[in-house]
């Protein structure tokens, strides 16, 4: 009989997981704090992950109708490769983003959030999902 991989959900973290041809990084949700926080920091391996990056501004979750402004930096190797903002307080920016992404073989990647909000009660998080290929 054939042997199963079976893989399941442990909660977020800081590296990405590589599940056959697919691969997924939680962050789990942040407080949205004044300082910068790393959400997600890994190096890739030797395959390209091609995907996109999902980042939520900072929303309190017991009042909906409450935000701030975050900004996202994303790093490769050190590099500011990207930089994103999010606002959530007028609600009219994005209050998610989805963004391609290409992420080359052996890379170390770092997401970090920063946010205005002064209360420690609003929450952010990020995500990457897509596909390795050797």
């Amino acid at each position: 009989m054939a042997k199963k991989n079976i893989t399941t959900f442990l909660g977020p973290q800081l590296g990405l997981l590589v599940v056959g041809e697919h691969a997924y990084a939680y962050s789990g949700e942040y407080s949205a704090k004044n300082s910068a926080q790393t959400i997600l920091n890994f190096t890739s391996g030797s395959y390209l992950f091609v995907g996109e990056i999902i980042m939520s501004g900072p929303m309190k979750t017991a009042d909906i109708g409450v935000g701030n402004v975050a900004g996202f930096t994303l790093l490769f190797n050190g590099i500011n490769t990207m930089l994103y903002k999010i606002e959530t307080t007028q609600e009219d920016s994005p209050m998610t983003i989805s963004v391609p992404l290409l992420i080359p073989p052996r890379t170390k990647v770092e997401l970090t959030v920063i946010s205005d909000a002064t209360a420690s009660d609003q929450f952010t998080t990020a995500s990457l999902v897509g596909r390795v290929y050797a």
